[in-house]
């Protein structure tokens, strides 16, 4: 039997091409070996869209970009987090197993004061959606190892009271080894508006790396480097090394070489994006059917934790 694997994504609007490189894909190419289970968090999206009509567009944007890059709904599994509405109870079982003290040293609650509670307590989402559907393995970056930490420490912290019923999860991460550098170097993040959407037009594709670091320095060439090593053969990438190190290659050219490249690899995703747009009621059937596997998944452990807890099911 398939290991099964877990990771999620907030419904925030259209990935980029560091969630592309950095998650999608590399998930999308362990669809043979593990069983993937892909969450659309929308309960995690809650402080950052405030309007019923752009989170609907937004799932159905996700939805489509995940089958757009080759997720196969045939072996996967993909669902809206929301769905499943004990996950809340069992977030309320979870959360009277958690300090105040661990979330503050998890989440700096200190030097946020305005942070608001749904993003206080998104380690314990994390953890419910995890240990309720029992994944072997969560994918996720190498940023996220605490937040993985705590939900293993939950999962122990649990079954020290209620007895052996969920699993501490292994974390498995993408073979990066970096963060996928955005347009001004720093992290890719829709936060630091620095983004390549993979949906974005070879015009403003081509305008956003014309505009990238535009100084002959160091700094420059390596964040074009960077972005061409996910983007090229080896043998290409090479090539621009050599050129580099003797001074054979401007920085004009590098970009024009990683515009050829990101909009080859970007142009087949954005032309089935489209395809996938026109059918919403397709959409909303992929979601509907996840959603029967994910809580088939789910609900013996479910039933047991809530069980467990003294709470009727």
């Amino acid at each position: 039997m398939k290991k099964i694997i877990l990771t999620g994504i907030r419904a925030t609007g259209i990935p980029h091409i560091g969630n592309y490189y950095g998650a999608i894909k590399p998930l999308i190419d362990l669809q043979e070996e593990y069983r993937v289970f892909q969450l659309i968090a929308d309960l995690h999206a809650i402080p950052h869209v405030r309007d019923h009509a752009v989170m609907q567009n937004n799932i159905r944007i996700i939805t489509a970009c995940y089958l757009a890059c080759g997720f196969d709904v045939n072996q996967s599994v993909l669902w809206r987090q929301s769905q499943i509405k004990e996950m809340a109870w069992v977030s309320l079982v979870l959360m009277s197993l958690v300090t105040s003290g661990e979330l503050e040293e998890l989440m700096a609650l200190s030097q946020n004061p305005t942070l608001d509670m749904v993003s206080c307590v998104y380690p314990v989402l994390m953890a419910s959606d995890t240990l309720m559907l029992g994944a072997d393995l969560v994918f996720a970056g190498r940023d996220h190892t605490h937040g993985l930490e705590f939900v293993r420490n939950l999962a122990k912290k649990f079954n020290a009271c209620y007895g052996d019923i969920l699993v501490a999860p292994e974390p498995i991460f993408p073979n990066l080894t970096n963060m996928v550098q955005g347009l001004d170097g720093r992290k890719m993040s829709k936060s630091f508006d620095n983004t390549i959407s993979i949906l974005d037009s070879p015009d403003v594709l081509n305008e956003k790396i014309m505009r990238l670091n535009s100084g002959d320095d160091e700094a420059s060439y390596e964040t074009i480097l960077e972005l061409l090593s996910y983007s090229v053969s080896v043998e290409q990438l090479e090539e621009i090394k050599a050129r580099i190190q003797t001074k054979n290659i401007a920085l004009s050219e590098m970009k024009s070489a990683l515009f050829d490249a990101l909009n080859m690899q970007l142009e087949p995703i954005r032309n089935r994006f489209n395809d996938y747009m026109k059918q919403p009621e397709y959409l909303d059937q992929i979601l509907a059917d996840g959603l029967i596997k994910a809580e088939e998944q789910a609900e013996l452990r479910m039933k047991k934790i809530l069980h467990s807890a003294g709470l009727s099911y």
